[in-house]
């Protein structure tokens, strides 16, 4: 585990003693134990709160209202018409400064009803946006924590969650040059595939007797970090190996929202100043917001298109012929040769985890060597995020 890794499991262990031991733990016969249990129900409240108030102002208000006031008022209207990838990014951007400027309305001692006239909202509607921290500062009266302590504690998930991807970083750099049998997302014999309709059996080796995907390779590297459990891999291929072709397609479709959360598209034109600069002008942001909001972290998944190839961001940027590009731990036969077996017509090979970067997938993808026998597609996007781990 890298220092940063170590260093949040620091600050966790931390404030776990020294702020929650008094004067909670002053009584008890264990005071660690004790001040766990009571750290665990704080943080899950926080996280109760947090959950129902960022489902909340998801889901909230009337198409007339918030829906419209977002679309007409923050998203620029070069993106009104186009309903691409982009789209998704300008809406966060767009909850964001609807949720600033309704937090610093509030935080001016303004009513929720004077604040949902003027923002044309249901006064409903600005007491969700307030009803995260309204939350937090119940919970933190609840158990007499000061204010800051309880806020703090509620970036404990953040914690777990960072230290839980970065794990699967170390797993998968541990595992680079290590062998596998790759194969194509219909091969019927997937060994993760067949594993999860019988679980009870041993979780699969990553060996060269394994056939996976590409993202196998990245989910195996999870339960063996523990940021997974071999439960998670049942739910996640469930039922697929049952699956007719057409049915097996349609499950494709949707694996940015199964193998990322929240999924943002990382523009094509990669860091080049001058397409960043366009493209943040399209989103109605400054460049300098858009960087920080699309920098690739350690323990990213990257996704080609919707499922052309994913790989895992080491959170390090690399010089390309095109610019500073994000290095990624992949298994795919390319940037060499993908070629099938002159004999069988079989795309199945053995192949190892390797290092390569977002340009250099990229460019095999839409210019492949004219030795293989793999079609040249566009690439429209590429869908970063954090993974299911925890």
């Amino acid at each position: 585990m890298d220092d940063i890794a170590a260093q949040l499991l620091r600050q966790l262990r931390m404030r776990l003693q020294n702020e929650l031991m008094p004067p909670y733990g002053k009584a008890a016969a264990s005071p660690i134990e004790h001040a766990s249990k009571k750290l665990e129900r704080i943080i899950g409240e926080i996280e109760d709160v947090d959950r129902q108030g960022s489902a909340g102002i998801r889901a909230s208000g009337d198409p007339s209202t918030l829906r419209q006031l977002i679309v007409h008022r923050y998203i620029p209207a070069a993106l009104k018409v186009r309903p691409e990838p982009e789209a998704a990014l300008a809406l966060r951007f767009a909850l964001r400064k609807l949720s600033a400027e309704i937090g610093q309305e509030l935080a001016a001692g303004n009513s929720s009803a004077d604040i949902a006239r003027r923002f044309r909202l249901t006064e409903d509607n600005v007491l969700e946006f307030a009803g995260i921290g309204k939350g937090i500062r119940h919970v933190a009266h609840k158990y007499n924590l000061p204010g800051d302590k309880a806020l703090a504690l509620a970036d404990t998930r953040k914690l777990r969650l960072e230290v839980a991807r970065r794990a699967v970083v170390d797993e998968m750099e541990r595992m680079l040059g290590a062998e596998a049998t790759w194969v194509s997302f219909l091969d019927r014999d997937r060994t993760l595939v067949r594993w999860a309709r019988r679980p009870e059996n041993p979780f699969p080796e990553f060996n060269r007797d394994a056939r996976i995907i590409c993202w196998d390779a990245i989910l195996i590297a999870g339960v063996r970090a523990g940021s997974l459990s071999p439960a998670d891999i049942c739910k996640f291929y469930g039922g697929l190996d049952d699956l007719g072709r057409d049915r097996r397609m349609a499950w494709l479709k949707g694996l940015p929202q199964r193998l990322i959360q929240d999924p943002l598209p990382y523009p094509v034109a990669g860091l080049d100043p001058v397409k960043m600069q366009r493209y943040a002008d399209e989103l109605s942001v400054s460049p300098e917001d858009l960087a920080a909001e699309l920098k690739v972290a350690r323990g990213d998944v990257l996704l080609w298109n919707d499922n052309d190839h994913a790989a895992l961001a080491t959170g390090t940027m690399v010089d390309t012929s095109a610019g500073p590009s994000p290095e990624v731990l992949t298994f795919w036969p390319p940037p060499g040769e993908h070629n099938p077996d002159p004999d069988t017509g079989s795309w199945a090979r053995v192949d190892k985890v390797k290092r390569s970067n977002l340009h250099e997938l990229t460019d095999f993808i839409e210019n492949p060597p004219p030795t293989t026998a793999l079609g040249a597609k566009p690439v429209w996007t590429v869908w970063q995020g954090r993974g299911p781990f925890y």
